[in-house]
């Protein structure tokens, strides 16, 4: 793998597209332990570029479907803890009662918390009621995210030649 180069101490960054001080480089995770990858698939990328990808990738951990998806698989990122998706946006129609929807897939339940009572809701309180939440889908996200694994795949696997010959430019300005 491409990468560190000691006689300069830099090391070369392909999100970035130029070598920078080894003090200033962090593993990247191609794709996240929270999205299912490895500890294996890593690259050296600037901590400035690292933050940037922690954020998309917060993101789209975060995106309604992604998220039901890591909560049946139990896909769980560096803090170790079982993702449960919450939307806050909930409300209960009959009752005007807003409230957060939390839905287990894979242990096939929904818990209603009512931040007006600061309790969560037991079944007998809302059997029967209609529930609604919203949520979107950003296809921003999953567009810079879509670079960002292109980018550091590309890397991991082809190394110099890949930066050298791949328009990683239009995938940098994909990202940003």
């Amino acid at each position: 793998m491409e990468g560190k180069d000691n006689l300069s101490e830099t090391t070369f960054c392909i999100y970035e597209g130029r070598h920078i001080p080894n003090n200033v480089v962090s593993d990247e995770h191609i794709i996240p332990l929270s999205l299912g990858g490895t500890n294996s698939l890593v690259i050296p990328a600037s901590k400035a570029i690292n933050s940037v990808a922690g954020e998309i990738e917060g993101r789209l951990g975060n995106e309604f479907g992604m998220s039901l998806r890591r909560n049946e698989f139990d896909v769980r990122g560096h803090s170790g803890k079982r993702p449960i998706p919450t939307y806050k946006s909930g409300k209960i129609e009959e009752l005007d009662l807003p409230v957060q929807v939390q839905l287990d897939k894979k242990n096939k339940e929904m818990r209603l918390f009512s931040p007006r009572h600061r309790r969560y809701l037991d079944d007998s309180e809302s059997a029967g009621l209609t529930v609604k939440f919203n949520t979107s889908i950003d296809l921003t996200t999953k567009i810079r995210f879509t670079a960002k694994v292109a980018i550091g795949a590309g890397y991991f696997i082809y190394g110099s030649v890949f930066a050298q010959f791949a328009k990683v430019k239009h995938l940098r300005a994909l990202m940003k």
